[in-house]
């Protein structure tokens, strides 16, 4: 069995589904078309060569032919265009690399990431998201892209976007008595936050209060400071004591229209209460 090195002319598929690939001996054409095989648990088709005006190669994929007689296995290698924006690999460490600045990277430090870019081009923002070690030397699992950062690991989850808004769930240590007792929290940051759901419970100990609804408890309120306003610019009372009441019909229909949101609020301000054993 012979093995010669040649550069990847072209690659296809044949009828059976295989990739099969034409090797150019340097400059000699017509070296016909044969199957390329991969290592186990891999699978890679070369990129097609660049060629100058002659149609001669001038950049491609490496690749070996294992030549028995007239049978043929090609092994693709590597490809210099490609490898050029990869990151270097240290020892001990492995990578599968694409032709669009992305890869899977076994690291040296135990973890493993992956990378690509926004345009799958140098010039493109990074994307990542792996397992990796974070400034406290654990591993944790962390992504980045342009659109903001997420970590999970021994502190917590943690997500914070370009926009502002963060997330932050974790322990929580270092507190003076008796608040040391506590020993998890939930900190939400953002201009809005909006909160649905069919169920809002508040508190601890099994039995939950009841969380009241802003929109209309400002109605009630609004209401409440009405009737005030009309019994201020109108009066209850006559103006010297011992006279008759004087009538005050703004008051009146404002009393009736609180009357019936306190009946309604009385079902629609509080949440569900919960009870957990």
């Amino acid at each position: 069995m012979r093995v010669e090195k040649y550069l990847v002319q072209a690659t296809d598929v044949d009828a059976d589904g295989f990739i099969v690939t034409q090797p150019d001996g340097y400059g000699e054409q017509g070296c016909g078309w044969h199957e390329a095989v991969s290592p186990y648990g891999f699978m890679g088709r070369a990129l097609a060569p660049d060629v100058d005006q002659d149609q001669n190669i001038t950049a491609g994929a490496l690749q070996l032919a294992f030549i028995d007689g007239g049978n043929w296995l090609t092994l693709h290698l590597t490809d210099r265009r490609v490898i050029a924006g990869l990151p270097l690999v240290q020892p001990g460490e492995s990578m599968q690399y694409g032709a669009k600045f992305n890869f899977v990277k076994c690291r040296a430090d135990g973890g493993v990431q992956m990378f690509t870019t926004t345009d799958g081009t140098g010039a493109g923002s990074s994307c990542f998201l792996g397992i990796t070690r974070g400034a406290s030397g654990n591993l944790g699992r962390r992504g980045e892209g342009p659109w903001g950062r997420e970590f999970f690991d021994e502190t917590g989850w943690h997500v914070q976007t370009t926009s502002g808004a963060t997330l932050h769930m974790g322990g929580l240590g270092g507190m003076p008595s008796p608040m040391d007792q506590l020993a998890s929290c939930i900190v939400a940051a953002a201009a809005m936050v909006q909160v649905e759901s069919s169920v809002i419970a508040l508190g601890s100990g099994g039995v939950f209060d009841p969380a009241a609804k802003s929109t209309p408890t400002l109605i009630l309120m609004t209401q409440i400071a009405a009737c005030f306003s009309a019994l201020a610019a109108g009066g209850l009372v006559a103006p010297s004591g011992g006279g008759p009441c004087v009538p005050n019909a703004t008051f009146g229909a404002a009393l009736t229209t609180l009357q019936a949101t306190l009946a309604g609020a009385q079902t629609a301000l509080p949440s569900t209460a919960v009870t957990v054993s």
